[in-house]
């Protein structure tokens, strides 16, 4: 799948042209208004500018180019055909001109990436990314430099170093330095309270900004009406930088502020017949793979170049099955507990079992389902019975 990048360049972006091409512009624009200074009375800036934009020496904003070829008879469509390059503040930041995008697994996985742990700054409009792992910031400049045509000299990093951790600052710049080879002042460092070191990419360059930033709402849209090759990829570029394993409760979990980004990542697990639980809280939610799901999810998803994280799903795969019983047999369990007991807990059945909230939770729920337990919600630890139970009560006291 390709996209067309030409209608997604924002006018105030400022655009290189061919040099032939450039100099016919302007020689046809002058033709027709007779003077460069009538030209610049006409698109309202100064002669100079326009001399400028004639010689090579700046470049125009998208504007006044489209205004410059319309005073020439030349159409918008040959315009963009001769665009080389854009740029938004510095000449020296200009990215080249990617006329189509291609929309394939692996860019899915690198957008899933960025929209897990990047951002476009507004301070300093650039493209960021954050986080721990070298392999992931290597995949992310790769998928810049081959998609984007982006230069490896307008990336820098900064590293986060907690106060609490005792590190020697120069050899961790060498060495993010050689993991991501680049020279050892494109790497620097700050103290700020975070949770470990951590690594903040960024790619300078407010027109890749702005691109992205167009780009974004449309991807989305595509990704979801794509095939399930590609909402895969999504979430599998996602999960490798926001998601994390639960050994504990036997699950996988992402969790953020972003609402809609979430709903987003639902409707695609959805999609794919993943099975999971949303859970809304006052300041965040969090989506969570249930248990039985685990191996549907290595096998569909994973954690892709997230490579730590993929051998804690398939060490929790492993774990997760050795002590796994077939459904019927856990249901047998829960229901002998109940006889001989007045009421169940998920609590008191996750001791007994050893089994996860989660899991214990999916098994009551499926006996109550079946009417053979029903549920007392009245107290904050909601308590089961058997429904033989109640209804024989019911009926010595009537």
């Amino acid at each position: 799948m390709k996209i067309g990048l030409s209608k997604f360049l924002s006018e105030n972006l400022s655009v290189s042209l061919d040099p032939d091409f450039r100099s016919q512009l302007f020689e046809s624009a002058v033709a027709v208004k007779g003077s460069v200074a009538s030209i610049a009375r006409h698109i309202g800036v100064h002669p100079c500018s326009v001399r400028r934009w004639r010689n090579g020496i700046s470049f125009p904003k998208l504007t006044f180019l489209k205004k410059v070829a319309d005073v020439a008879g030349v159409s918008e469509e040959e315009v963009y055909k001769n665009i080389v390059s854009v740029t938004a503040k510095r000449k020296s930041n200009a990215i080249p001109f990617v006329r189509e995008l291609v929309v394939d697994e692996e860019f899915t996985e690198w957008f899933g990436l960025w929209k897990g742990d990047g951002c476009i700054r507004k301070a300093l409009y650039d493209v960021a990314f954050s986080n721990e792992d070298p392999e992931l910031h290597r995949f992310f400049m790769r998928m810049l430099q081959e998609r984007f045509g982006f230069s490896k000299h307008l990336f820098y990093v900064s590293l986060r170093v907690p106060d609490s951790v005792q590190v020697d600052v120069q050899r961790l710049r060498v060495s993010w330095s050689k993991e991501l080879e680049l020279p050892l002042n494109r790497v620097k460092n700050y103290t700020k309270p975070s949770l470990g070191i951590v690594a903040d990419l960024f790619a300078s360059s407010a027109a890749l900004a702005w691109l992205l930033k167009a780009l974004e709402g449309p991807l989305e849209k595509t990704i979801e009406k794509s095939s399930a090759e590609i909402k895969r990829a999504y979430l599998r570029g996602y999960y490798a930088a926001e998601g994390s394993v639960d050994t504990r409760n036997h699950g996988i979990m992402i969790s953020g502020k972003n609402f809609e980004e979430l709903l987003f990542i639902s409707r695609l697990l959805n999609s794919i017949k993943i099975q999971h639980r949303f859970h809304f809280y006052d300041t965040f939610g969090q989506i969570r793979v249930v248990s039985w799901q685990i191996r549907e999810f290595q096998k569909l998803v994973g954690f892709g170049v997230n490579k730590k994280r993929q051998r804690a799903l398939e060490k929790l795969v492993r774990s997760h099955e050795q002590h796994r019983l077939p459904q019927e047999l856990r249901l047998a369990q829960i229901y002998k507990e109940a006889t001989h007991q007045k009421d169940v807990t998920i609590s008191r059945l996750m001791k007994r079992l050893n089994l996860s909230h989660e899991r214990v939770r999916g098994l009551l729920h499926v006996l109550v389902d079946q009417r053979i337990l029903c549920v007392d919600k009245r107290r904050r630890s909601h308590k089961f019975y058997l429904v033989n139970n109640i209804a024989g009560t019911e009926n010595r006291h009537g």
